[in-house]
């Protein structure tokens, strides 16, 4: 049996475009701006088809148009998109909602909201994987870690050099934790 390093995807909207930069291996980055969960969704169902079993997936979104779509809506679509990995063992990672210094009170109540659900949702799903040997699911919540206006850039919405650093970080320790796989030679 050999060992390699897992190829890692990150799918998300405009927050994870710089995020491959502060990682420091080879990452398949899906960045589309202003896009919604849906569009997270749709491009996740599309892509874990090309994906080799045992991958590192990062699904990120949720924050545009979080308040028209809802909590329960935006829970639906994450659940979805991480159950398209389920037959490929993967180790998925779900970005929480993420902060907006611009955004007002209605967001931050939809979005602590929606990353409770998704947090309960989550394990769940990441027991029955592990009971069933289907992979991995975490939750990442990156409340505490990119909580300063000084993180975002001057829109209010999307992050700066040092926000776009301490999230690499963060998927960083995680990705490592995960990022051998077994190889079984014929």
């Amino acid at each position: 049996m050999m060992f390699k390093k897992a190829p890692v995807h990150i799918i998300g909207d405009s927050m994870v475009r710089k995020t491959p930069d502060f990682l420091r291996r080879e990452v398949e980055c899906t960045s589309m701006g202003g896009a919604k969960i849906q569009d997270v969704k749709k491009k996740v169902l599309e892509e874990v088809k090309e994906m080799e079993e045992r991958s590192l997936l990062v699904i990120q979104g949720g924050g545009n148009n979080l308040e028209a779509t809802g909590a329960e809506e935006t829970v639906k679509e994450v659940v979805e998109a991480v159950r398209a990995a389920e037959d490929k063992k993967m180790s998925v990672a779900v970005v929480g909602v993420l902060w907006r210094p611009r955004e007002g009170t209605l967001y931050e109540k939809t979005k602590r909201e929606t990353n409770q659900m998704l947090c309960k949702k989550l394990l769940k799903l990441k027991m029955e994987w592990l009971a069933e040997k289907k992979g991995n699911v975490s939750f990442l919540d990156f409340d505490r870690i990119l909580d300063q206006d000084r993180l975002f850039s001057r829109d209010g919405i999307h992050l700066n050099q040092d926000g776009n650093q301490k999230m690499g970080r963060r998927l960083a320790e995680w990705m490592r934790a995960r990022h051998v796989c077994c190889v079984e030679m014929a």
